[in-house]
């Protein structure tokens, strides 16, 4: 047989990059699927975007699974998972907030070439940013909706003025609901 060794990825912009890029990622995603059922978190799923990937999960150990699962993917297809891209937050609307100084801290392990060991912190306190919405992970959940609220008409009013007329209107909404 022929032996092919890949020495550089599919250049950005080429006309089959994506294709490619799907036949590849498609693996992963249906893997994580069977994973998810075998969890038992019904909490878990991912969601991807392009080639951006996002697992949640009801749990860290959980999470840990599913981060295993990605590394061991990287690994069998020659990819590095860069940990500086490797976010973990934890949404702490279970602890009273004056309790949140005191939330144990906790790590995730990525894996990269000979499966050596990265940790990630999983932050609990701050802005994460997740397709285009920001997400203040400090504040509960009404409180969250309430500023997600106030951030989605802000925009909209921004692009109602950017764009009038109806054909404006449409395109803020698609901008700003469906990014």
């Amino acid at each position: 047989g022929i032996l092919l060794k890949p020495e550089r990825g599919v250049p950005q912009g080429d006309t089959g990059s994506p294709l490619i890029w799907l036949a590849v990622y498609d693996i992963l995603l249906r893997a994580l699927t069977i994973q998810r059922q075998q969890l038992k978190d019904r909490l878990a799923h991912t969601i991807n975007y392009a080639d951006d990937l996002k697992s949640v999960a009801g749990n860290l150990g959980s999470l840990q699974e599913q981060a295993n699962l990605v590394s061991a993917f990287a690994l069998v297809f020659g990819l590095d998972q860069s940990k500086t891209k490797f976010r973990a937050f934890r949404f702490p609307f279970d602890v009273p907030t004056d309790q949140r100084d005191q939330i144990i801290p906790m790590e995730v392990e990525v894996h990269k070439k000979g499966w050596q060991t990265d940790t990630v912190s999983v932050q609990h306190l701050g802005t994460l940013k997740d397709l285009g919405y920001y997400l203040d992970t400090d504040l509960g959940g009404e409180q969250q909706f309430k500023v997600t609220l106030q951030r989605l008409m802000t925009a909209l009013e921004a692009m109602k003025h950017k764009f009038p007329g109806s054909k404006g209107k449409e395109y803020a909404m698609r901008m700003v609901v469906m990014p």
